[in-house]
């Protein structure tokens, strides 16, 4: 079993906006934004459904938001064996 050191409080992402140079802000792992009840429901049951190739290649992914200049991305994270 794989862990994401991010969600799992290991490490933090600290990555700067490419337009505007500031601080961009972690929103967490992108498949909490699908419906309204998928933060409660498994990872593992997001990852098979989402059509990325997270499970696959262990990674979580992250978005990522620019308070300063309204940029937005996604973040691969790397899980980590437990």
């Amino acid at each position: 079993m794989t862990l994401c050191p991010v969600c799992n409080g290991f490490t933090t992402l600290h990555t700067s906006c490419p337009i505007c140079h500031a601080m961009t802000e972690d929103l967490g792992r992108v498949s909490d934004y699908y419906s309204d009840y998928s933060p409660y429901q498994s990872i593992e049951l997001c990852k098979r459904s989402n059509g990325w190739l997270d499970q696959q290649h262990h990674i979580c992914i992250h978005q990522l938001y620019c308070r300063q200049c309204g940029y937005q991305a996604l973040e691969m994270v790397h899980e980590q064996k437990e």
